[in-house]
């Protein structure tokens, strides 16, 4: 069995995000209020490839959207699969939708902005930096990433890959 994540997005409802990713899995962590990370590396054997499992989680998704709303609108959701946490908060935070990068998950993250990857990387650690003992280690990580993004910046780095 392979690793593989998910990560489900709700700006919208939050809850129906973290209602969805409990019902797939008793393995998940919850980044933020809106994003929720969950190991859907069982589920092959129930539902299938992970495309079908990234179908499933979008109707799921849907289907809590009537839920959370009485308005006829779907609910704006972004859903990413992918073999690691990070790839699968990455695919999600791109674009509303679906994505899966099983195959080439390097050649499904290179055209992603490093804004993109700067955004996962603040979601990621700001939970960190509420931590007591962990706060300066965590100041420190967060420091770092922000110079080297800085550097980035000015060689005219626009993209991951």
């Amino acid at each position: 069995m392979s690793p593989l994540f998910a990560c489900l997005r709700s700006p919208r409802f939050p809850a129906a995000a973290v209602a969805v990713a409990k019902d797939f899995s008793p393995r998940l962590q919850r980044y933020r209020d809106d994003s929720v990370v969950l190991d859907v590396g069982g589920l092959g054997r129930l539902l299938g490839e992970p495309p079908i499992i990234a179908e499933e989680l979008d109707r799921a998704m849907r289907l809590a959207s009537k839920t959370c709303s009485a308005s006829k609108n779907s609910l704006e959701h972004a859903i990413g699969v992918a073999p690691t946490q990070v790839a699968a908060m990455l695919l999600s935070s791109a674009r509303p939708g679906v994505a899966v990068a099983t195959d080439d998950v390097p050649a499904a993250l290179a055209p992603l902005r490093l804004e993109t990857l700067r955004h996962v990387v603040a979601e990621m650690h700001g939970g960190t930096l509420r931590r007591g003992a962990a706060v300066t280690r965590a100041a420190t990580f967060w420091e770092s990433a922000e110079k080297a993004f800085e550097v980035a910046e000015r060689w005219g780095l626009t993209t991951i890959g």
